[in-house]
């Protein structure tokens, strides 16, 4: 139904401000904990499953509002999703690190924001299209499906094989550029 919010609409307007703002807040505290957790996570199940772990945490945290939209549950997904967010984050920042050349660094970082973050916006919008289209939960499961259609994709190309090549790729100017030397001279 255009405009229906359903029940995830009804409760998060019933929150006193306290409460919304704690429910928001666990996003922050799963990336807080991705942070203080991933070369753990890392050791533990290696780079390919904790960036796997993002794709996970990001369809739980979309499922969970479509399917069970309670406070709660929606404030535990917001956790998991953030934790698998700094996990992508911290993992993808090292590989690019040790396969862009040091001289290029800034150029991909500018490139890689410009997309990251000029995307949010415009799928913002598109969300919020939805929902007034089809409703909040069914955009939430919209979403959950399109990550999920991310899995097998992901599986196939990022292997530990693949990981291994490219972080051990330790002659990249990226190590040269945090100790200043310049392998070109």
């Amino acid at each position: 139904m255009p405009g229906d919010f359903g029940t995830v609409g009804e409760w998060c307007h019933a929150l006193d401000a306290r409460a919304y703002g704690l429910l928001i807040s666990a996003i922050g505290v799963g990336g807080l904990a991705g942070a203080l957790l991933t070369s753990v996570v890392n050791r533990l199940v290696g780079m390919r499953w904790a960036l796997f772990l993002d794709l996970v945490g990001t369809f739980v945290m979309m499922i969970v509002p479509a399917v069970l939209p309670v406070p709660w549950a929606v404030g535990a997904a917001a956790l998991v999703g953030g934790m698998g967010g700094t996990l992508w984050t911290v993992n993808s920042r090292v590989i690019a690190q040790t396969v862009v050349p040091g001289h290029l660094l800034g150029r991909y970082g500018a490139a890689s924001r410009l997309l990251g973050w000029g995307a949010l916006p415009v799928a913002a919008g598109l969300a919020g299209l939805l929902a007034e289209l089809v409703g909040v939960r069914m955009t939430f499961a919209v979403f959950a499906g399109t990550t999920a259609l991310l899995f097998v994709p992901f599986l196939r190309a990022v292997t530990d094989r693949e990981l291994a090549a490219a972080t051990s790729a330790g002659g990249s100017d990226a190590d040269h550029a945090s100790t200043g030397t310049d392998p070109e001279i």
